[in-house]
């Protein structure tokens, strides 16, 4: 199911997103739905927020050219390191 986008200024944009202890078949359907509105919006890459929905999940598009399907799923992923500015 393709879902709405939330765009900029939306409260749940704000709000810090809760981990994710069990991958339920909700966490599983959501992820889906994800990859389907990130492929249907065009998207590299689509956070739960971005969704209407406060939990730390997302998705990566990891195709490359005529490539489909590679589609990486991030749960409760974390930032280990940086570099730059």
């Amino acid at each position: 199911m393709i879902r709405e986008i939330r765009l900029y200024g939306d409260a749940v944009l704000r709000r810090t997103a809760k981990p994710i202890s069990d991958i339920s078949e909700e966490v599983v359907r959501l992820a889906e739905d994800m990859t389907e509105t990130m492929f249907a919006r065009r998207g590299i890459g689509l956070a739960a927020p971005q969704v209407g929905e406060s939990i730390s999940l997302a998705v990566v598009d990891l195709s490359l050219g005529d490539e489909k399907g590679r589609t990486l799923v991030l749960i409760n992923p974390e930032v280990v390191g940086q570099e730059g500015e």
